[in-house]
């Protein structure tokens, strides 16, 4: 790692870093029961970026990362130490679970500026509108509470909409403006619906209780 540094700054004067393009989580008992998956070791991809590195490697939102370089993951540190190595233009192998298989990419790091370009020109402003985060809800989940489309809030955010309403991690929003919504691009797209920026926002707790809030995003 120093060493990088050490070489950034002697060729371009400041530290050039590598990003995959996702947001994630890293996983244990609690947070896999939460979102519904088996798997406890690993990352789970909260958001892909469109125009990052894993967006065109093939990542997906629910997508769960247990290697790098044939490495297993077994905390968000151990991804985070291979790629503060590499730089914008490296290559990384990932391995990740979809519907129960294994699936290899090799994924292109991005600079920081492209990467701030793709993300503003991408659906990721439902984070910074809303104040969390979702993930696809997955089968178990919807057999759970007995729904058809659904995200799982993993992550709310300090201060954001979501945290006023007092909405915990874990909660299933199934829909927002009468929209269903399955990923956080559909959670975008409902929200551009919004009249006069009103949202109304319907859901399950993770207690199973049906919930239903309208409120104004500014």
């Amino acid at each position: 790692m120093a060493k990088k540094v050490l070489n950034d700054f002697k060729q371009f004067g400041s530290v050039r870093r590598g990003y995959i393009g996702i947001n994630f989580t890293g996983l244990d008992a609690e947070q896999a029961k939460r979102l519904g998956v088996k798997e406890i070791n690993g990352l789970y991809v909260n958001e892909v970026i469109s125009g990052g590195g894993a967006a065109q490697a093939g990542l997906k939102e629910g997508d769960i990362i247990t290697r790098v370089e044939g490495n297993q993951i077994f905390s968000p540190s151990d991804l985070q130490e291979r790629i503060g190595r590499l730089g914008p233009g490296d290559k990384v192998q990932l391995s990740y679970l979809r519907d129960g298989k294994t699936i290899s990419a090799n994924v292109t790091l991005k600079g920081e500026e492209s990467l701030r370009t793709a993300s503003n020109s991408s659906t990721g402003s439902a984070v910074s509108k809303l104040g969390a985060s979702f993930a696809p809800a997955s089968e178990t989940i919807k057999k759970k509470f007995k729904i058809s489309s659904g995200v799982v809030v993993s992550n709310v955010k300090p201060g954001g909409y979501f945290d006023q309403l007092d909405l915990p991690q874990g909660t299933v929003i199934t829909s927002i403006n009468s929209n269903a919504v399955n990923s956080s691009a559909d959670v975008e797209k409902a929200i551009a619906s919004s009249r006069n920026n009103m949202v109304t926002v319907s859901g399950i707790t993770p207690d199973g209780m049906q919930i239903r809030y309208q409120f104004q995003v500014r």
